[in-house]
């Protein structure tokens, strides 16, 4: 049987071409929230901020984390892995 391995903390999100360097993530969360915490953009809500950071939804993102992960006996062999979440 699996393990349970939360994984909500730890998280960072930059741009797939990394033309900006990542950010602290929160997961479940939102692109723009992480950059507004991180003080990368201005307010969306405020005044046209909202057309200023259209980029911000035709920037392709990736959230990244790291955790411990141990293969099982069956898949020993294996030494790495990658894990895709929706």
């Amino acid at each position: 049987m699996g393990s349970y391995r939360p994984l909500h903390d730890g998280w960072t999100v930059a741009p797939a071409d990394a033309s900006l360097s990542p950010v602290p993530a929160a997961v479940p969360g939102c692109v723009h929230t992480d950059l507004l915490a991180a003080g990368r953009i201005p307010d969306p809500y405020l005044d046209d901020n909202e057309d200023a950071l259209r980029w911000i939804g035709h920037t392709d993102w990736v959230y990244e984390t790291t955790f411990a992960w141990s293969p099982s006996t069956r898949h020993a062999s294996t030494s790495s892995a990658r894990a895709w979440t929706r």
